[in-house]
Protein backbone atom coordinates (compact mmCIF):
# COMPACT_ATOMS: atom_id res chain seq x y z
CA UNK A 1 0.00 0.00 0.00
CA UNK A 2 1.55 3.37 -1.00
CA UNK A 3 2.31 5.86 1.74
CA UNK A 4 -0.11 8.80 1.75
CA UNK A 5 1.79 12.06 1.08
CA UNK A 6 1.81 14.44 4.01
CA UNK A 7 -0.13 17.65 3.78
CA UNK A 8 0.77 21.00 5.27
CA UNK A 9 -0.91 24.06 6.72
CA UNK A 10 0.16 27.72 6.64
CA UNK A 11 -0.30 29.87 9.72
CA UNK A 12 1.24 32.86 11.48
CA UNK A 13 4.23 32.01 13.64
CA UNK A 14 3.80 32.46 17.39
CA UNK A 15 6.42 33.01 20.11
CA UNK A 16 5.98 29.35 21.16
CA UNK A 17 7.28 28.35 17.69
CA UNK A 18 10.66 30.01 18.29
CA UNK A 19 12.68 26.87 19.05
CA UNK A 20 11.34 24.97 16.02
CA UNK A 21 11.85 28.03 13.79
CA UNK A 22 15.49 28.34 14.85
CA UNK A 23 15.96 24.63 14.07
CA UNK A 24 14.38 25.14 10.63
CA UNK A 25 16.62 28.09 9.83
CA UNK A 26 19.74 26.21 10.93
CA UNK A 27 18.73 23.20 8.81
CA UNK A 28 18.15 25.51 5.82
CA UNK A 29 21.62 27.06 6.20
CA UNK A 30 22.99 23.55 5.59
CA UNK A 31 20.63 22.00 3.02
CA UNK A 32 19.76 25.26 1.27
CA UNK A 33 23.20 26.84 1.55
CA UNK A 34 23.34 27.28 -2.23
CA UNK A 35 20.54 29.88 -2.02
CA UNK A 36 20.90 31.46 1.43
CA UNK A 37 23.48 34.13 2.31
CA UNK A 38 23.97 32.77 5.84
CA UNK A 39 26.12 30.07 7.40
CA UNK A 40 24.92 27.96 10.38
CA UNK A 41 27.10 29.91 12.83
CA UNK A 42 25.75 33.27 11.60
CA UNK A 43 22.19 33.00 12.96
CA UNK A 44 22.10 36.01 15.29
CA UNK A 45 19.18 35.39 17.69
CA UNK A 46 18.96 33.52 20.97
CA UNK A 47 15.78 31.59 21.76
CA UNK A 48 14.48 34.44 23.93
CA UNK A 49 15.31 37.03 21.25
CA UNK A 50 13.48 34.94 18.63
CA UNK A 51 10.41 34.73 20.92
CA UNK A 52 10.49 38.50 21.41
CA UNK A 53 10.91 39.07 17.67
CA UNK A 54 7.87 36.88 16.89
CA UNK A 55 5.79 38.69 19.53
CA UNK A 56 6.70 42.08 18.01
CA UNK A 57 5.92 40.91 14.46
CA UNK A 58 2.54 39.65 15.67
CA UNK A 59 1.64 43.19 16.81
CA UNK A 60 2.84 44.93 13.63
CA UNK A 61 0.57 46.18 10.85
CA UNK A 62 3.31 45.99 8.21
CA UNK A 63 5.31 42.88 9.14
CA UNK A 64 4.43 39.18 9.05
CA UNK A 65 5.95 35.81 9.87
CA UNK A 66 4.26 32.73 8.41
CA UNK A 67 5.22 29.11 8.74
CA UNK A 68 4.19 26.02 6.81
CA UNK A 69 4.07 22.87 8.90
CA UNK A 70 3.02 19.29 8.37
CA UNK A 71 -0.60 18.48 9.14
CA UNK A 72 -1.60 15.23 10.80
CA UNK A 73 1.77 14.75 12.49
CA UNK A 74 2.63 15.26 16.12
CA UNK A 75 4.80 17.10 16.59
CA UNK A 76 4.34 19.03 13.35
CA UNK A 77 7.48 19.64 11.31
CA UNK A 78 8.18 23.11 9.93
CA UNK A 79 8.68 22.69 6.19
CA UNK A 80 8.77 26.34 5.12
CA UNK A 81 8.67 29.88 6.37
CA UNK A 82 8.11 33.33 5.00
CA UNK A 83 8.53 36.66 6.66
CA UNK A 84 8.33 40.23 5.58
CA UNK A 85 9.38 43.29 7.53
CA UNK A 86 7.94 46.71 6.87
CA UNK A 87 9.74 50.00 7.18
CA UNK A 88 9.70 51.78 10.54
CA UNK A 89 9.85 55.35 9.26
CA UNK A 90 6.67 57.03 7.94
CA UNK A 91 8.12 57.44 4.44
CA UNK A 92 8.81 53.67 4.21
CA UNK A 93 5.98 52.05 6.20
CA UNK A 94 4.23 51.05 2.98
CA UNK A 95 7.19 48.86 1.88
CA UNK A 96 8.06 45.40 3.22
CA UNK A 97 11.00 43.19 2.30
CA UNK A 98 10.20 39.51 1.98
CA UNK A 99 12.23 36.34 2.58
CA UNK A 100 11.16 32.71 2.14
CA UNK A 101 12.66 29.26 2.62
CA UNK A 102 11.25 25.80 1.93
CA UNK A 103 12.90 22.52 2.97
CA UNK A 104 14.32 20.64 -0.01
CA UNK A 105 12.05 17.61 0.47
CA UNK A 106 9.02 19.90 0.28
CA UNK A 107 10.01 21.97 -2.75
CA UNK A 108 7.73 21.49 -5.75
CA UNK A 109 4.79 20.48 -3.52
CA UNK A 110 3.04 23.87 -3.33
CA UNK A 111 4.56 25.09 -0.06
CA UNK A 112 6.21 28.17 -1.57
CA UNK A 113 3.08 29.04 -3.54
CA UNK A 114 0.87 28.69 -0.44
CA UNK A 115 3.20 30.84 1.69
CA UNK A 116 3.49 33.53 -1.00
CA UNK A 117 -0.27 33.57 -1.67
CA UNK A 118 -1.09 34.04 2.01
CA UNK A 119 1.60 36.69 2.46
CA UNK A 120 0.41 38.67 -0.56
CA UNK A 121 -3.21 38.42 0.57
CA UNK A 122 -2.31 39.73 4.02
CA UNK A 123 -0.09 42.48 2.62
CA UNK A 124 -2.79 43.72 0.24
CA UNK A 125 -5.42 43.79 3.01
CA UNK A 126 -3.12 45.29 5.66
CA UNK A 127 -4.23 48.85 4.99
CA UNK A 128 -0.58 49.88 5.27
CA UNK A 129 1.49 48.06 2.66
CA UNK A 130 1.61 48.99 -1.02
CA UNK A 131 4.86 47.27 -2.04
CA UNK A 132 6.60 43.95 -1.37
CA UNK A 133 10.17 43.49 -2.50
CA UNK A 134 12.76 40.73 -2.33
CA UNK A 135 16.15 39.71 -3.64
CA UNK A 136 16.98 36.37 -5.23
CA UNK A 137 20.17 34.81 -6.56
CA UNK A 138 20.10 35.28 -10.34
CA UNK A 139 20.74 31.55 -10.89
CA UNK A 140 17.83 30.41 -8.65
CA UNK A 141 15.51 29.89 -11.60
CA UNK A 142 12.90 27.87 -9.67
CA UNK A 143 12.41 30.70 -7.15
CA UNK A 144 12.36 33.37 -9.87
CA UNK A 145 9.61 31.47 -11.73
CA UNK A 146 7.55 31.32 -8.51
CA UNK A 147 7.97 35.05 -7.84
CA UNK A 148 7.06 35.96 -11.43
CA UNK A 149 3.99 33.69 -11.27
CA UNK A 150 2.93 35.51 -8.10
CA UNK A 151 3.23 38.93 -9.81
CA UNK A 152 6.73 40.11 -8.90
CA UNK A 153 8.81 41.83 -11.59
CA UNK A 154 12.57 42.30 -11.84
CA UNK A 155 13.57 45.85 -11.03
CA UNK A 156 17.31 45.47 -11.17
CA UNK A 157 20.41 43.35 -10.83
CA UNK A 158 23.06 43.71 -8.15
CA UNK A 159 26.15 42.48 -9.96
CA UNK A 160 28.56 40.25 -8.01
CA UNK A 161 26.48 40.76 -4.86
CA UNK A 162 26.96 37.25 -3.46
CA UNK A 163 30.14 35.24 -2.94
CA UNK A 164 29.34 31.52 -3.05
CA UNK A 165 32.05 28.87 -3.04
CA UNK A 166 34.63 31.36 -4.28
CA UNK A 167 32.42 32.52 -7.17
CA UNK A 168 30.56 35.81 -7.45
CA UNK A 169 26.82 35.55 -8.16
CA UNK A 170 24.48 38.31 -9.31
CA UNK A 171 21.36 39.02 -7.28
CA UNK A 172 18.06 40.19 -8.75
CA UNK A 173 15.83 42.71 -7.03
CA UNK A 174 12.13 42.00 -7.59
CA UNK A 175 9.01 43.79 -6.39
CA UNK A 176 5.24 43.82 -6.49
CA UNK A 177 3.31 47.08 -6.16
CA UNK A 178 -0.43 47.79 -5.92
Amino acid sequence: MPHEPLTFIVRPAMPDDAERLISHVLAMTIEGARWLPMQPDEFPLTLEQERQFLAEVGKSDNSLFLLAETAGESPAEIVGLLNYAGGKRRAMRHVATLGISVRLAWQGRGVGTALMSEAIRRAKTSGTLRRLDLTVYADNHQAIRLYERMGFVVEGVRRRAILRDGEFIDEQTMAMVW
